[in-house]
């Protein structure tokens, strides 16, 4: 896994700066599409990662309405409720509900979705969600081109 893992990331670094150089717009730093194209077969995952960035963003930006919240504070603010959101789902609420929908799902790591909520930020929902999951799926494509049946 260590081999796919490394590869993905490295695939993703080239596609990130890519469609940073062609478009002008990153999906959600470098390493996030990697992260993302191995699980993309986990599409409940995925809504989850997505569920938590989203409400990073906004309770960020809703308690910037009361505090002085700029630059690496909001920053910071985002990964913490990213890693808070993360944490609350992963280990107090998901377990507790006993639903075959729901069995197994687990965010996609703990500082990830923080990182989608930061880029959500800084260049808006759409942009980001569109160019991360259109990176994501092309290092999933290329993955499969690169191990063939090993990655599937």
């Amino acid at each position: 896994m260590n081999d796919i893992l490394s590869i993905s990331i490295g695939l993703s670094l080239v596609i990130s700066l890519a469609f940073s150089e062609i478009f002008g717009i990153v999906g959600t730093g470098l390493v996030i599409p990697g992260y993302i194209a191995l699980h993309l077969h986990q599409p409940k995952s995925l809504a989850i990662t997505f569920l938590i960035a989203i409400l990073a963003y906004f309770t960020v930006e809703i308690l910037s309405y009361f505090f002085i919240i700029f630059g690496k504070r909001k920053t910071v603010l985002i990964l913490l409720f990213g890693y808070l959101f993360g944490y609350l789902f992963n280990y107090q609420i998901l377990p507790d509900i006993q639903t075959p929908i729901i069995s197994d799902v687990r965010s996609i790591g703990f500082i990830i979705p923080g990182l989608i909520g930061l880029w959500f930020e800084r260049q808006g929902i759409i942009e980001t969600s569109s160019v991360l999951i259109i990176a994501s799926i092309l290092v999933k494509i290329l993955l499969i081109l690169i191990l063939g049946s090993e990655f599937l």
